[in-house]
This record gives structure tokens, sequence and C-alpha cells, in this order.
């Protein structure tokens, strides 16, 4: 095949991977057009001090003071999805699809490479790993706490993350910006924010035992997020709600390790499953060592998993920020393993993706024939 050739299949090719993952944000679109507010959604729309509808930012402030010391510590998730409720139904279903394309994007970011079917993989593999898409992607309450706040959390370790390759921002820029996102990565849930300051934190440790310069900015966005992971932990909202719950020391050993085996080993087994697929076809394929950036990711990825332990409930909604981890790792391991698949090889990668866009479209098919709430 001579390169014209060569250069017209590749076109080719990326016009059928640019049309997939269209179809695909129509579907989604369309399950989240199927979906109205509900349930959560509909105490939220309110000012929850008064009952009125949300007005103004006011109402937002009070309703999360409030919830903060009544029932819960994920202020910053919860002020977000009050301020989308306030757009309504049609611009926050509109929202909801710019930010899973987002996602998609800042994951694509930590791969570092330009990839049409790779960023394919990514944006239906959410989906087509997903649990429970409804619960986490297209209704509002779940899809602000989970896939929004995800965004903002891997954007936040980005900036950390890219150390390791000695990339240099301006203090005067990344201060407030990493000061904003830390305290909103610190303050969004319990197990990736918190986990997400532990690895920042991490990262500058290292730099500094190895005796490399670290800019001040790093400092300042560990400091942020260390204080949003104790206001999302400590909140006199959390205690309440708590109490709810009565359980021995015994009983809660107990019950937290079913749950999060159950969780691990049942709503992301598939996530878990193909990750370490590709990281034994990465390292004894082709020949590849995992760089440091897919060490970091791994060793998040076990502590924000490992860190439900401590909470009664794993629901599959919550696993969200968990199964992003493992599709961030299996993009890593594509970005090498793909340019080496030559020949009739390439056939078990479309086969590949077939499959996980075959699954994103039936789960995101399924939420529109019934979203299974409201």
């Amino acid at each position: 095949m001579n390169n014209k050739e060569n250069a017209k299949k590749i076109t080719l090719e990326a016009v059928v991977f640019i049309a997939l993952i269209l179809a695909l944000v129509v579907l989604e679109f369309i399950a989240n057009r199927r979906l109205k507010f509900v349930q959560d959604d509909l105490w939220y729309m309110t000012n929850i001090v008064t009952g009125k509808p949300l007005a103004n930012l006011a109402d937002i402030y009070e309703s999360q003071y409030w919830h903060f010391f009544n029932w819960g510590g994920r202020s910053v998730n919860h002020a977000v999805l009050q301020l989308v409720l306030m757009t309504g139904e049609l611009c926050a279903d509109i929202l909801n699809v710019l930010v899973s394309l987002l996602l998609s994007f800042i994951v694509m970011k930590y791969v570092g490479r330009r990839s049409i079917s790779i960023f394919l993989f990514v944006h239906a593999a959410k989906i087509a790993f997903n649990p429970t898409c409804v619960l986490n992607m297209f209704w509002e309450s779940g899809s602000v706490n989970y896939l929004y706040s995800t965004c903002w959390i891997l954007a936040f370790l980005y900036f950390y993350v890219r150390l390791f390759e000695d990339k240099k921002y301006k203090n005067i820029y990344m201060i407030p910006i990493i000061s904003i996102l830390g305290i909103m990565t610190g303050w969004s849930n319990e197990n990736m924010g918190p986990g997400a300051f532990v690895i920042a934190t991490g990262i500058v440790a290292y730099h500094l035992i190895k005796k490399k310069k670290v800019p001040a900015w790093t400092y300042f966005g560990c400091l942020f997020s260390l204080a949003g992971s104790i206001l999302v932990v400590v909140a006199p909202g959390n205690f309440v709600r708590g109490s709810l719950v009565q359980e021995t020391l015994i009983q809660k050993i107990q019950n937290h390790t079913i749950t999060l085996a159950e969780a691990t080993m049942g709503f992301i087994f598939a996530a878990m499953l193909v990750t370490v697929i590709l990281a034994l076809i990465y390292r004894f394929v082709v020949d590849k060592k995992f760089d440091a950036k897919q060490i970091v990711m791994a060793i998040y990825l076990i502590i924000a998993d490992g860190a439900m332990i401590l909470s009664p409930m794993y629901p599959a909604r919550a696993t969200f920020g968990v199964m992003m981890l493992a599709i961030l790792l299996s993009a890593s391991f594509l970005r090498d393993i793909v340019p080496s698949i030559t020949g009739k090889k390439k056939y078990v990668y479309y086969a590949f993706l077939g499959l996980v866009y075959i699954a994103a479209v039936t789960n995101t098919v399924i939420a529109i024939i019934d979203p299974g709430i409201g």
C-alpha cells in the first residue's frame, strides 16, 4: 500500500470514528431529554430552608449552609447542582452532554496522544462499563455529583502529573486556578476528593525528595485540596445522616468490607478487567515499562476505591470516579499498543472497539426506553 492509499485509509477511519462519536453523543442527548428532573432534583430546585423555588445565589448559599450542618458535606457538588438546575431542563441536558465530552477530552490529555480511536474508546467506555449510567450521567443530581466532579478532580491532578514531564506553569496564573480547583476537588466527594489530595501531596513530596524544584502553586493546590477534604469529611451533616444507621463495630467492619468487595468485583469489574488485560499486553507484548503517570493513577485508583470501606454504602453510581480512573489507565496503555498493531491484528482492535461501542449504545438505548427512575 503506497502513502496515498494509506492516507485515504486513515482519513476514512477518522471519518467513521467521528461519525460513531457523534451518533453516541446524539443518543446521550436523547437519553438526557428522556429523563426529567426527578427525586433529589426536585428538592435541590428549591431553597431547602424555605421550600421556595431557587431565585438567586443567596438561596443557594442558604441551602448549602443548612445542608452542611444537617445533611452532608458535598457543598461544592450540590451548589453546582443547584446552579445547573436553575438553568432549566434543556440547558441542563446540553450541559450534561458537553461535560461528558469534556471528561473524555481531559482523559485524552493524560494519554498525551491525539487519537480519534482512543477518544472513541474513552467516550464509549464511560457508558459501556458503567453499571448505572442513568444515575451518574443522565439524572441531574447524580450527574453533577459524579460526572461533573470527576472533571474538575482530574483537571486538578493533571497539573501535578505533568511535573513528571518537567512542564512549567507560571505561578501568577496557576495559583488562583489550582486553588479553586483544589478546594472544589477536596470538597467534592468522600473518596475521590481526599484521594486526590493524597496523590498531589505525594507527587510534591517525591519531587522534593529527588531534590527537584517544585513551583509555589503546587503548595497552594495541596493546601486548598486538604481544606476541602477536611470540610467534606467532618461536615456535621455527615454525622447527622450517619446516626440514621445503627451498627456495632463488628457489623460495620463486616458490612463495609462486603459493600467494597461487591462494588469492586461487581459494579466495576468490566472496567478493571479490561485495564488489567491491556496492562499485561502493554508490559509483556509491546514490552513497555509503566511510566510515572500510570503508576500514580493506579495508586489513586486503589486509594479511591479502598477509601469506600469507610462508607456504610458503596452504591453503583458512586463507582463512577474509580471506573474513570480504570478507563484512563486503559487509554494510556492503548496509546502505545495501538501504534504497534499492524496487518490483520488491526481487526482485533476494531472488534474490541466495536464491542465497547455496542455496549455503550445498548446501555444508552435502554436508558432512553426505560430510565428506571421517576
